[in-house]
């Protein structure tokens, strides 16, 4: 819920069946954004878990292996926490420029965390900002909100809001989950 909370439009509920077929996640993703984009977590292994993120209809498709997650209430952040309203800032540092795999996946990432154009004129400015860093071959997620300092009212500071999220990226996929592996990491 935490995670859902950070993306513009999403929708929680039943599980996928194990074997989801194309059409069946083609289905979950048009009702929250058009069929265009997908942040999949199949729970199949208890030990490990795992994150899709899709580019509906064609792909392409990159796995990761989720490392480490920490929730809002674990972190035990003092500020609330609600749904993004808000066109979010995204913030990737410079090795997503630097490696070809990385610069798919930032778009990816982008493609997940930034509101549709077509359906959402921007606001101009922002009070969420998603940062995503590059090290040790995985990707370091922070989310952080835009507060107005309580001693100066004409300054505005900016706090964690969690969640934490580390990602270890294992394969990018020319498909929906499928297809030509375009680049494998260590593992994938």
């Amino acid at each position: 819920r935490d995670l859902s909370a950070l993306l513009p439009r999403s929708i929680t509920g039943d599980k996928l069946p194990q074997h989801v077929s194309l059409e069946g996640l083609q289905d979950v993703c048009f009702q929250a954004d058009g069929g265009t984009r997908a942040f999949f977590l199949p729970a199949r292994f208890e030990d490990e878990m795992w994150l899709w993120v899709v580019r509906m209809p064609h792909g392409p498709s990159a796995r990761f292996q989720v490392i480490n997650i920490h929730t809002i209430a674990e972190l035990n952040f003092q500020h609330p926490l609600g749904r993004v309203r808000h066109p979010c800032l995204l913030s990737f540092d410079q090795e997503f420029d630097r490696q070809p795999h990385l610069r798919l996946l930032r778009e990816l990432l982008c493609g997940i965390f930034s509101r549709s154009e077509s359906k959402e004129k921007p606001q101009g400015w922002f009070r969420t900002v998603v940062s995503f860093f590059h090290a040790d071959n995985r990707i370091w997620i922070r989310a952080h909100n835009l507060h107005t300092d309580e001693n100066d009212e004409d300054q505005d500071v900016l706090l964690e809001r969690g969640p934490r999220l580390v990602l270890t990226p294992q394969r990018v996929v020319s498909s929906v989950l499928d297809g030509a592996v375009l680049w494998r990491g260590n593992g994938g």
